[in-house]
């Protein structure tokens, strides 16, 4: 009767080990559960994380602490030896004792591990998805990281480029501003001795006319007629009188300096046409005729015209008209010499005094290009005694005692 009312014992004797086989998770603190499952905290798995809660499906066979279980789907979990002891129980007869029975294998047990299995793959599966979500949002975090950084950069190469802009058109104005105060100055410089050089031509001229005011006083009380013109001749060899036939003096050289003419005549009007050679204004053999002459044109001899120009007349078979010498010889009366080697005359065929309004240009001479260059007076643009260069002349004849015009519309008178 007493093995009717003994008890089976709660755990069998078997072998245990403190260490799950590599790549067998772990479930620590389980228990076995009335269908056969093993719930209790898991490690060491890769579809869940350390100390996480689960439960199996049911197993095959007895769970024990320290040995291998295997899933009826053919999962294997380590049991950890210091797990609770077993969940049979022992019933009791009075006819016997019997173990409990194992768990069975029915429709129910089956259907309940398919849920606890479609739970573990539900849990692995919205961990995955976490996991992908989680490594999304990483990625998208570093293109936006990456997205950032390039706009820094293109901002930062913008700003250097409108840094480096800004410098050459600092450097640009720098150069300009530097480029003006040179101009400037050299402008300046210029000026100041363009002033310096007009200073001292004024005073130049002022002084020649004060010898000319002295020598015309001189000449006046000693009844000697004189000419301003020479004084304002930059020649030094002195000059006979051209209608003193005593004091001609013939040579067939010009003296140095002088542009001689050959082929010469004498017009009607004084003047002589011919060859020139010897001169800087004209061309060697260019023929030329020169304002009118003082006196009788003489070969071998030097004349001068009104304005102070002179020539060499070369020695030949040159013809004048008897008329045009008897008319000139009535016009202008026979000069007397003075002491100073030059030869001077007040009287000329035209008038010496410029119409009313109308600038006086002395010691003047004409130019290559048609313009004249001399010393004005009674000029409100000019002070009196400045010398000038007018522009290319268009009406008038470039003879003393005429009215001038320039291209610009500008009048002179030619003393």
């Amino acid at each position: 009767m007493f093995d009717l009312f003994q008890t089976e014992k709660e755990e069998l004797s078997v072998p245990k080990t403190n260490a799950a086989p590599r790549g067998v998770p772990t479930i620590s603190r389980w228990k076995q559960n009335e269908d056969g499952s093993i719930e209790g905290y898991i490690s060491g798995s890769p579809l869940f994380k350390k100390g996480e809660f689960v439960t199996t499906s049911p197993i095959k066979g007895e769970a024990l602490g320290g040995k291998i279980v295997r899933t009826n789907s053919g999962s294997k979990y380590f049991l950890d030896g210091t797990a609770a002891k077993s969940s049979q129980s022992v019933s009791f007869s009075l006819f016997g004792s019997t173990k409990n029975k194992k768990v069975d294998n029915s429709a129910e047990a089956k259907r309940k591990a398919e849920e606890s299995r479609a739970v573990i793959l539900a849990q692995a599966k919205k961990a995955a998805e976490a996991k992908r979500v989680q490594d999304e949002r990483k990625r998208a975090e570093a293109q936006g990281k990456a997205a950032a950084e390039a706009r820094r950069k293109e901002t930062e190469a913008k700003k250097q480029e409108a840094r480096a802009a800004a410098e050459a058109r600092r450097r640009e104005v720098e150069e300009r501003r530097v480029a003006a105060l040179k101009k400037a100055k050299f402008e300046r410089q210029a000026t100041a001795e363009a002033k310096r050089r007009e200073a001292g031509e004024k005073l130049a001229a002022a002084a020649r006319i004060k010898q000319a005011e002295k020598i015309m006083a001189t000449a006046k009380s000693s009844s000697t007629t004189v000419s301003l013109f020479g004084l304002f001749s930059q020649e030094q060899n002195p000059v006979v009188d051209t209608n003193d036939q005593s004091t001609k003096k013939q040579t067939v050289v010009a003296p140095r300096g002088l542009p001689t003419i050959s082929g010469w005549k004498q017009n009607r009007d004084g003047s002589i046409t011919g060859s020139i050679s010897g001169s800087d204004l004209f061309s060697k053999g260019e023929a030329v005729t020169t304002s009118p002459i003082k006196g009788n044109a003489i070969g071998g001899t030097v004349v001068q015209t009104g304005s102070g120009s002179r020539y060499f007349l070369a020695p030949s078979s040159a013809t004048k008209s008897k008329s045009s010498v008897a008319t000139k010889t009535a016009k202008e009366p026979s000069l007397s010499k003075i002491q100073t080697s030059r030869t001077f005359t007040l009287f000329s065929g035209k008038s010496t005094a410029a119409p009313r309004g109308v600038p006086k240009l002395v010691n003047w001479k004409k130019n290559r290009d048609g313009s004249i260059t001399g010393f004005i007076t009674g000029s409100s643009n000019f002070s009196d005694g400045e010398r000038i260069t007018t522009s290319s002349i268009s009406v008038g004849d470039i003879e003393e005692g005429e009215v001038v015009q320039t291209d610009s519309g500008s009048k002179y008178f030619l003393a």
